[in-house]
């Protein structure tokens, strides 16, 4: 199987030469690198360049002429791979040198799997070890403990795919040409993730395999594009809750505007026959709808500062359904529940939740509440996967 790896670029001149380096020492090399550079002001470029010169492996560099946000950048290099899988890859992580093997040795056990992703080890900006692993939310039921690590999840994480040509072909067929003009048009770094359409688009055509293997180093550093939360940032006094507010609001934006991208790819596969893919991807625009509704109404509800308009807000909520689809009975209990409390006693009761929750070592996030939750098929998982050390 060739592979190529799909690597987006900016201002990335600290960290690519270790990324690169490990690249290099895949035990399973690509058939090619393709680089797109975002417009970087650094040196991004040159050490790219100077990469390719002895790289064991073809490299072509491309340039954006102007800013194209994260996930549109991936798309500019996707459109110059030509492998029969594609891994993405971040400007600033570290691979293990199995990282290729083992996913295209999954990916090669049917031909139905459509897509292989695995755990993530979080280091800091000097790949000291944090003790957490970032995983899909998708593959819980594939997943074993790890002992002594701590354990984040996410819809979707680029760094760890790999993913077929046909997912590939996809993902640019059906990419909202809208998502570009929102990112030129705003100045934004972009709503809309290239790793979670992939990841739907994967679980729609075929077979999604995890691997329980930490086969990343995933670096966190402040100008990371992207990093989970260690732990809840939220705090309850009452000082604080306008930026609460902000959050809430911010979050309902970002949700209006992937869901008009999600009907956009809907029309596209629709205007392709491929209606399959049209319906799906109408559900997850009405999904994303709902998250903002979700968002917007509790917004209110905690920018709302009398007992009266707390209760009316919470009142409505139950009412008009937003708190259903946030991920299951227990979830929708323990989210409304929070803001009943709120809703009664207002900024003291909610910080007498998280102090409890804290105390009660519950590893519970409240943000994780409004992510959509990706559409994955179970885990296939063989047993003589058995996790690896980075």
């Amino acid at each position: 199987m060739n592979v190529s790896i799909a690597k987006a670029t900016y201002n990335g001149e600290r960290w690519l030469p270790e990324q690169l380096d490990s690249l290099a020492s895949q035990t399973l090399q690509p058939g090619a690198l393709v680089i797109s550079d975002d417009h970087s002001t650094d040196g991004t470029l040159a050490v790219v360049r100077q990469f390719a010169t002895a790289s064991p492996f073809p490299v072509r560099v491309v340039k954006n002429e102007l800013r194209r946000g994260f996930a549109d950048n991936f798309m500019h290099a996707l459109r110059s791979c030509d492998g029969d899988a594609v891994a993405y890859c971040d400007q600033d992580d570290v691979w293990n040198p199995r990282k290729l093997e083992r996913s295209v040795a999954a990916m090669q056990r049917h031909p139905g799997i459509t897509l292989v992703h695995h755990d993530c080890e979080e280091v800091g900006h000097d790949l000291r070890p944090l003790g957490i692993i970032l995983r899909t939310r998708g593959s819980l039921s594939g997943a074993e403990p790890m002992p002594h690590h701590g354990i984040i999840r996410h819809p979707a994480q680029g760094c760890s795919m790999l993913a077929r040509r046909h997912v590939v072909e996809a993902v640019l067929n059906y990419w909202p040409e809208g998502n570009l003009r929102e990112v030129v048009r705003s100045g934004r770094r972009g709503d809309l993730a290239h790793d979670v359409v992939t990841m739907h688009l994967a679980s729609l055509l075929g077979k999604v395999v995890y691997l329980p293997d930490l086969l990343i180093k995933h670096r966190r550093h402040p100008q990371n594009t992207w990093s989970p939360a260690l732990a809840s940032s939220l705090r309850s006094s009452a000082a604080e809750f306008d930026q609460r507010v902000a959050t809430l609001e911010e979050n309902a934006r970002a949700e209006m505007v992937r869901a008009s991208m999600y009907a956009e790819m809907a029309e596209r596969a629709k205007a392709g026959d491929d209606l399959g893919a049209a319906h799906y991807l109408t559900r997850v625009a009405e999904g994303n709808l709902k998250a903002a509704r979700f968002f917007s109404a509790r917004g209110e509800l905690y920018g709302a500062r009398s007992l009266a308009a707390r209760l009316a807000r919470v009142s409505s909520m139950l009412h008009t359904g937003s708190y259903a689809n946030l991920g299951g009975a227990l979830v929708f209990v323990r989210c409304a529940f929070k803001d009943l409390a709120f809703a009664l006693g207002g900024p003291g009761a909610a910080r007498f939740l998280e102090n409890l929750r804290k105390q009660l070592h519950l590893d519970f996030d409240p943000r994780e509440l409004f992510e959509q939750e990706t559409k994955v098929q179970k885990a296939d998982r063989a047993s003589d996967f058995r996790p690896s050390q980075s």
